[in-house]
Parts: structure tokens; C-alpha cells; sequence
């Protein structure tokens, strides 16, 4: 088995009868409203792509994980001059991303279900898909010339990889997203000590994410992929230079990776565009053109950048065209709209302020509790959520040409909360589309009616617990125990202290955390200690907790 970086979270994986292409981003125009740029650049691939697909004498597939942009490049798929392959394409419960592809042309269309096989001459692709509304991804596990590559890209699997240890056994090569792309706190108006240290907290614990998927799958072979990329649009170029952000490149992650792994050590390259690794010998043949290191990176960046100053100027002079109380009015409406729609309204508790352009003229209010979307003249008002950005952005949203969360994406927003607590529901309001929000809103429901408990043990004192992550429905039993305290959900990491009754560390959610007493612990014989939580994680086994009255 060949496999072939392409860059980002592109891989071409050839075996003697079948070629599959994997989220192939090469448009030279980004993603998400050219906020997002392909680091180093990979543009020139294409024509090996082209080539591959031309290749008469395999089965070709092409694979698209998800529908975010940085993945699914559909200027590049619409340009593929020869398509004699088939498309595989996850079927998530939103359809927009199988909608896009009605009446595309090509062999045929497979849209996979979570944990289906396609069989490929040789060997097979296994898929597993995540869609808990709110974020929607797919992994895919190729098995083939005796070898085996689990392409995790940005799918949130972590809860999931315990059956695929136990159904596949080790896997031979793990690619998988180890760096952050939200708009949390990279939008955020903080202080810079404040942002450092957010910053660094979320890394850090993708980092450990990542670190024990890579202990529990044991690996010969880790590429980090699926990120960082570069910001070549001069508003948001500083993202580039920041000391300390949630954008880290993958150097810092594999020096990580020596220091915390117990493991015998495994291969860790830092992979160019272009690079093609031998799965079976872990052999790499260094054929990227365009490399960078950690000294360079700023340079080239700032080259990059340079060569698509004349593009954004051209981009610039058409912004300056969007009629600002224009585009208030019509968000006006589509905020309406999704009110409507958010039946959990209710539980958001403070206002949100939408700021339309930079002239502080345009704004609107929404009151959840009332249902109400107005015009206002200024925010004084103690506790709210607050967003503002360019007339010219909205715009295109509103104009169906970027969905919300696609805007949410292109970091060009700006964003205030007092007090500073993350509301999922108000998140999801943000970034959802209006028809997607009454289905977020039912599963939430779901999700918080889930009875099944389990059992942890820490420092000594035994906690029943809801099994059930209330973010998006992490199975904690896959969690661990962070400073003897924290149970960490392995999907999302969000904590939550056993010892204030399972209240997460960043806002109101529980799991119902309660402590028991000594008789109460002695009737149960599947209590779980700290210590073998870990070993839970590091071999994925499923725990079964049982209801405590």
C-alpha cells in the first residue's frame, strides 16, 4: 500500500488494483471565502490527481469525509476532467452535503452508513460516521495488502475507537487532526494573556486526545494531517504571527508525542504535499516541492500571501458595494427565522447582539425569552452575547452562498460574552442552519434523557455518573480522570468536576455526578478507579454502569 499526502487531510492510498483519492483540497482559491489557505501549498497536485483517475487498469474511488470546505473541495471535484470512479460520500441526517452532488456525473455514488464496508479489489473500506447534528464527520479504515490505514481526519472518534481495536486489532498507519480551527477563543475579544491561555489549554488537551487515540491503536505510523492552515487575507493575517494560538503546526505536536508516549517509539514524519509513504516498509520518498520547517514558515506564509495581494484587493473593491441596511434588513429576517425555529430558546439567558459592519450604526437584538429580534442603538446591558462583523460577509450568508457555519469559519467575526460561559444551545443558534435547528434541538433532548450511569472512582471516593457527555453525547466511560478530579469526555474534553456534583468547568452542564457511600460502593463490583479509568482509555474497553436510584 502507497500512500500519497496531498496535503491538508488529502491522501491518495494505491494498492495494485484500486486508487482511493481522500479529501482532495487543492482549489488555489482556500476555503471558507478564501479565509482559509492549504499549508504549504499543494495547488500544483492537481495534475497528479488527474493523472491518477486516468489510470485504466484499477478500481478508483474518490472519498469525501465531510461537507466542510478544507475537505470537500467541490470546484476541484467539478474540474475532474475524467470521472471514471465511484463517489463515496457519508449520509448524514442534514442532506446538503449529498444534495451537492445531484447530478454530478461519474461511475456511481455510495452515501455510506456508520460502520459500512465497501469491498475494493484487494481488500476493503470501512466507514464510521459522526453526526450529532451540531457537528457532522466520517472516518474511513482501508484494509489492504495485508496492511491497514485508519484516516481519522477531524472526526471526532475518540469514544468509537475501542470497537475498532477490538473488531481490526492494531492499525498499521493513523492519520489523524491534531491542531484546533474554531472560532473559540480566536474571535474573541480577551486579553492577550487571557487568549494565551485559553489558547494553550485547548491544545493542549487536543493534544492528549490525540496522544492516547495513538497509544490505544498502536500505530508503526503517525502523520499528523487536517492542519494547521494559513491565513492569507490581510484581516486576518495576524492569525499567522500570534506566538501562542489554538493553530499549532505539527512540530510542536510531534515533539509532544516523544515526550509524552510510553510506548516504543513509532514514525512521526512531518509529510510535504507530495510525499508518498510505503505502508508496508513505513519508507517515506521525500517528492513534496514545497516544504517548509518551523524557521521558514513565517517567511514563506508572508511570501504566500504576497502573491494573493492583488486577488484580496480585487476582493475589497466589490465589498465596498454591500449596502449595510440592506444586509441588517435581511438578517433581520433570518434571525426571525431561526428563532422560530430554536424550540430550546428558552435556555438561553442572556440577549445577543448582532453588529452588521464596522459603523456601529447597524444592530440587532435578540431575546430569547421573548422571542424577539429588534433594532437597537447600543449594548449597556450587564450580562449578553455579542457578535459583530463585515456588512459584505453576512451578506454572502444570507445570500446562500456560505452556510453559518461556514461563516463561523472564516474568522472574520468578532465576539464578546459576560459572563464568559460557553451556551450550546446559543452556539448552536449561531452556526446552524433554521431547518437543522429543531432537529439539534430534539437530540439534545435525547441525549439529556439518557438514564444509563456508570461508576468512577477518585481519590479514594466512589461517583455515579450519567454515561452520556450533554455536549453531543461522548460516551464517558471512554473518558478519563484529569488532576484527580475532572472527567473528561474523549470527544470534545469537556470536564466535569466529580466533586461539584459533575458540574462542567465551562458552564452549566452536569452529569449528575453523586457520590456514594461505602455501603453503597460495596454492592457494586463494577466500580472504576481512576487508575483503571486510564486503562480503560488505553484499551478502549466499554464499561456498563448501572442505574443508581
Amino acid at each position: 500500500m502507497q500512500i500519497t499526502y496531498l496535503g491538508h487531510a488529502g491522501f491518495i492510498v494505491e494498492t495494485a488494483d484500486a486508487a482511493v483519492i481522500m479529501d482532495p483540497w487543492l482549489s488555489e482559491t482556500g476555503a471558507f471565502d478564501s479565509s482559509w489557505f492549504q499549508l504549504p501549498r499543494n495547488h500544483h497536485l492537481g495534475p497528479l490527481v488527474y493523472e491518477k483517475l486516468r489510470d485504466q487498469r484499477r478500481a478508483l474511488y474518490v472519498y469525501v469525509s465531510h461537507e466542510h470546505q478544507d475537505h470537500f473541495d467541490i470546484t476541484f471535484l467539478k474540474s475532474l476532467p475524467v470521472r471514471r470512479f465511484t463517489l463515496l460520500v457519508p449520509e448524514f441526517g442534514r442532506s446538503a452535503l449529498m444534495e451537492h452532488f445531484e447530478g454530478y456525473e461519474c461511475k456511481e455514488i455510495v452515501f455510506f452508513k456508520h460502520r459500512q464496508e465497501v469491498s475494493i479489489p484487494g481488500g476493503s473500506l470501512k466507514f464510521y460516521v459522526d453526526d450529532s447534528r451540531a457537528n457532522r464527520d466520517s472516518a474511513v479504515l482501508v484494509k489492504a495488502d495485508n496492511t491497514t490505514f485508519l484516516n481519522m481526519n477531524d472526526c471526532k472518534l475518540f469514544d468509537m475507537l475501542h470497537q475498532v481495536v477490538r473488531e481490526e486489532g492494531s492499525i498499521k498507519v493513523f492519520a489523524c487532526q491534531f491542531s484546533g480551527a474554531t472560532w473559540h477563543p480566536t474571535c474573541y475579544e480577551y486579553p492577550i494573556a487571557s487568549y494565551e491561555a485559553m489558547s494553550s489549554k485547548k491544545s493542549l488537551a487536543k493534544f492528549e486526545s490525540v496522544a492516547k487515540a495513538i497509544e490505544l491503536l498502536s500505530p508503526d505510523v503517525y502523520i499528523p494531517s487536517a492542519g494547521p492552515v494559513c491565513f492569507l487575507d490581510p484581516l486576518i493575517f495576524h492569525l499567522n504571527t500570534e506566538p501562542i494560538n489554538i493553530f499549532p503546526r505539527a512540530p510542536k505536536f510531534i515533539n509532544y508525542l516523544k515526550v509524552r508516549l510510553r510506548h516504543p517509539p513509532m514514525l512521526m514524519p512531518e509529510m510535504m504535499p507530495g510525499d508518498v509513504l510505503d505502508a508496508s516498509s513505513c519508507e517515506i520518498t521525500a517528492q513534496g516541492s514545497e516544504r517548509i520547517t518551523e524557521e521558514t514558515a513565517l517567511k514563506y506564509i508572508s511570501e504566500y500571501a504576497a502573491s494573493y495581494a492583488e486577488y484580496f484587493r480585487e476582493r475589497g473593491a466589490q465589498q465596498e458595494k454591500v449596502n449595510e441596511e440592506q444586509t441588517m434588513a435581511a438578517l433581520h429576517r433570518e434571525l426571525e427565522r431561526k428563532l422560530s425555529a430554536l424550540t430550546l430558546a428558552e435556555r438561553v439567558k442572556v440577549p445577543l447582539y448582532f453588529q452588521v459592519g464596522s459603523s456601529g450604526r447597524w444592530l440587532l437584538r435578540v431575546d430569547f425569552a421573548r422571542r424577539t429580534v429588534e433594532p437597537a442603538v447600543l449594548n449597556n446591558e450587564i450580562n449578553y452575547y455579542e457578535i459583530s462583523a463585515p456588512a459584505w460577509q453576512i451578506a454572502k450568508v444570507l445570500a446562500g452562498e456560505l452556510t453559518w457555519e461556514e461563516f463561523s469559519l472564516t474568522f472574520r467575526t468578532r465576539l464578546k460574552r459576560n459572563p464568559d460561559v460557553y451556551d450550546p444551545v446559543l452556539h448552536a443558534f449561531l452556526i446552524m442552519e433554521a431547518h437543522d435547528l429543531g432537529r439539534y434541538c430534539d437530540l439534545l433532548l435525547q441525549i439529556e434523557s439518557q438514564e444509563e450511569r456508570i461508576l468512577v472512582e477518585a481519590q479514594g471516593q466512589t461517583f455515579s455518573v450519567r454515561r452520556y457527555c450533554p455536549h453531543q453525547g461522548g460516551d464517558l466511560a471512554c473518558g478519563w480522570v484529569d488532576q484527580g478530579r475532572f472527567l473528561t469526555c474523549p470527544r470534545h474534553r469537556w470536564q466535569f468536576d466529580l466533586f461539584r456534583g459533575g458540574l462542567c468547568t465551562t458552564n452549566a452542564s452536569d452529569v449528575g455526578a453523586v457520590c456514594l457511600s461505602s455501603d453503597e460502593r460495596a454492592e457494586r463490583a463494577d466500580v472504576v478507579d481512576s487508575s483503571i479509568l486510564q486503562t480503560i482509555v488505553d484499551t478502549q474497553r466499554p464499561v456498563t454502569g448501572k442505574s443508581v436510584s
